[in-house]
């Protein structure tokens, strides 16, 4: 146990010892109790340190306003030393308890974002497109390499039939000169031949088989 005379060599001792607890009379001259426990929660070191507030004052009023301050308990003059040491002791546990579940939450939120990185780099490589979309706008919010290069080649493709149906448009039923931007599986012959949409192989025409002229005996 370590003693200070007033409030604000009560705060300086607190930060350079870090103490399990502070037990601090209400009534002190220069920073009172009220003051040190507000510099106390706003210390980044001792904000987590239970303090226990000791005054003369009595009641329910005072009681309440002590712990809407921010005291951990608050005891009124005269109290017994067993139920000081009872007090200090409870308040000493639930600190450790929580100060060991602080660091169990940090361990295991360490491992949760390393087992997330692994996993990451594992679907990174995959040799499958795979994204991740979040929310009910399905937002984009992970993709892998090969669903980047499979999206590149579907945007391509796209853009060749966008080529190829203003091409369509342009040269009607003539065919396509040379350089149209037709795909390679598409070529001039075959369009001109079968009628066919490159964007959509499955339809046609048969018309140019009734074109075709018909084979026979002659009589």
């Amino acid at each position: 146990m370590t003693v200070a005379a007033d409030g604000e060599a009560a705060l300086q001792l607190a930060r350079e010892i870090l103490p399990d607890l502070i037990l601090s009379d209400v009534m002190m001259p220069g920073l009172d109790g009220f003051g040190l426990l507000n510099e106390v929660r706003r210390d980044p070191l001792l904000k987590s340190t239970p303090v226990i507030l000791i005054s003369a004052r009595a009641g329910e009023d005072a009681w309440i306003e002590g712990l809407e301050s921010g005291a951990d308990d608050y005891m009124v003059k005269p109290f017994s030393a067993r139920e000081l040491q009872a007090r200090v002791a409870a308040h000493i546990a639930m600190a450790r308890l929580r100060r060991q579940a602080e660091e169990w939450e940090r361990v295991l939120r360490a491992d949760a974002e390393s087992e997330q990185g692994r996993l990451r780099e594992l679907l990174m490589h995959a040799p499958a497109a795979i994204c991740i979309l979040d929310g009910p706008e399905h937002r984009f919010t992970y993709v892998n390499l090969e669903f980047v290069k499979t999206a590149r080649r579907a945007r391509h493709h796209v853009e060749r039939c966008r080529r190829v149906r203003k091409a369509a448009a342009r040269h009607g039923t003539r065919g396509f000169p040379p350089g149209a931007g037709m795909p390679d599986q598409y070529s001039p012959p075959l369009w001109q031949q079968e009628r066919v949409d490159p964007c959509n192989p499955g339809t046609g025409s048969s018309r140019h088989r009734s074109d075709r002229p018909r084979q026979g005996h002659s009589r």
